[in-house]
């Protein structure tokens, strides 16, 4: 505003005045800074336009109305008898920072709060003789203390002595009104009442409800190490079921050490390779079969396979017996019940395709499993002792769906351990790249086609033998 205000004292009243509040040609306008005499500039002669301001009648260059605007804003609370109180909001954090709760949030909205008897220049009752700039009493609330920002504010030392005397005291800050010119009576009053920045400086009114959440707070901690501390006697009762379990079974977890040796799996192979070449081995009556008939054993009932050391037979053996004493059987079975049918109803006879397709079996891998082992194929020593430990729940391929039996086994042990139902799945899996069976995700099918035959070429056998052999690091 510099030489120009919109404010003024009144020289008789010592109040601050308005433009707006005085007549043309008022004579007791005296500026708040320097003391020289104001004129009352609201008539221009030329234009006949009023001009809110008062103007020095000579100097006052770099006076400012910052006092008369604070004194100013303290009659509009006194005169008005209500301010517009600031939001409120507080957190409540835990006093231990490591504990993972979320802080309680507290938020109380502002409001328009009416104050009984307003007074100006009231002293705070604290040890310290501090002076508000407004005071007034809320009614079923209590004191309420004002203060105008303008060129001072609160500062920290103030502010801790409010807040140890427990009142409730908010600021409002109206240096953005500071030398903004042509400000009308309702603007300053508008932005004093209700919308200039404002913000707690103290307060005793949320207390109890800061109390309560900090309470809560407390109470939540004390669950959090009431958990903490069960979950840690839980996990140290559940370490020494652990220790003791793999003590117990320290033999069976012994055999899978061993396993875990790729030397010790390739011995293992050969060896059951040299069982399909013994007289005395039931394995040598399937290979002299093959071998008669074929000139050879054929790539179809010799596909590596990861895990197949879960059988303590050659993969020619036991995939031999599932070629032709699952697959072809089921196929011939098949093929004999579509030739009754369509002797039997030769004139609503629809087609071999939908006669097939109509009464089409399922082929499970656990099921082929309980056929191998009717059949007499027996399983290692490995597989079978943790067979038994599982109760002789088959052993699942993932680690989460393991036998509760074996909980105390480690992912690593789990995923070595040769497992005879995955082993069959993913020879199956593999006869499906080569379309001799088809798969709706763990059930396969035989489609219909032409019979299935042992001598069938396999073109991507190498590329089917890869994960098997990498079992042996071939």
């Amino acid at each position: 505003m510099a030489n120009r205000s919109v404010l003024a004292r009144d020289q008789l009243t010592g109040k601050i005045v308005h433009i707006s509040d005085v007549e043309e040609g008022y004579e007791r306008a005296i500026c708040d800074v320097c003391d020289s005499r104001l004129d009352a500039a609201n008539y221009f002669r030329s234009t006949r336009k009023v001009a809110f301001y008062f103007r020095h009648r000579s100097g006052g260059e770099g006076c400012s109305s910052m006092t008369m605007l604070h004194e100013y804003a303290q009659q509009i609370v006194r005169d008005r008898g209500v301010i517009q109180l600031p939001d409120f909001e507080a957190s409540v954090y835990p006093r231990n920072p490591k504990n993972n709760v979320e802080p309680l949030e507290f938020n109380r909205t502002g409001y328009l709060a009416n104050l009984l008897n307003p007074s100006l220049e009231k002293n705070y009752p604290t040890m310290r003789k501090l002076i508000a700039d407004v005071h007034g009493t809320e009614p079923e609330v209590g004191d309420l203390y004002v203060e105008i920002k303008v060129h001072n504010e609160v500062n920290e030392e103030k502010q801790a002595a409010l807040r140890k005397a427990g009142l409730d005291v908010i600021q409002v800050d109206l240096r953005s009104l500071v030398d903004l010119p042509g400000l009308t009576k309702e603007q300053i009053q508008e932005a004093v009442v209700f919308s200039a920045t404002r913000e707690w400086i103290s307060q005793r009114r949320f207390e109890n409800d800061l109390l309560s959440l900090r309470q809560q707070m407390r109470e939540l901690e004390l669950q959090l190490t009431s958990e903490r501390c069960s979950t840690r006697i839980v996990q140290e009762e559940k370490g020494l079921k652990k220790k003791d379990w793999r003590r117990k079974h320290s033999s069976e977890l012994g055999l899978l050490e061993a396993y875990h040796d790729l030397e010790n799996r390739r011995l293992a192979v050969n060896q059951f390779w040299k069982w399909c070449q013994d007289p005395q081995k039931p394995e040598n009556t399937v290979y002299r079969k093959l071998t008669g008939r074929y000139g050879g054993v054929p790539p179809i009932v010799n596909i590596p396979v990861r895990g197949e050391l879960a059988f303590k037979a050659h993969r020619t053996y036991w995939q031999t017996l599932i070629f032709e004493g699952v697959i072809l059987k089921i196929y011939d079975d098949q093929m004999r019940k579509i030739a009754q049918q369509k002797h039997k109803n030769k004139r609503f006879y629809y087609g071999d395709e939908i006669a097939w397709l109509s009464d089409l079996p399922s082929i499970y891998p656990a099921d082929i499993y309980k056929f191998l082992l009717r059949s007499g194929v027996p399983l290692t020593t490995l597989a079978s002792a943790f067979e038994e430990l599982s109760e002789e729940e088959p052993l699942a391929e993932r680690y989460g769906s393991r036998p509760d039996s074996l909980r105390f086994v480690t992912v690593k042990e789990y995923a070595i351990l040769p497992k005879p139902v995955p082993a069959i799945r993913r020879y199956l899996k593999a006869l499906c790249q080569i379309g001799i069976v088809s798969a709706s995700n763990d059930i396969f099918f035989i489609p219909f086609q032409s019979r299935p035959e042992v001598d069938q070429s396999v073109a991507n056998y190498d590329e089917l033998a890869r994960e098997g052999l990498s079992e042996y690091g071939w």
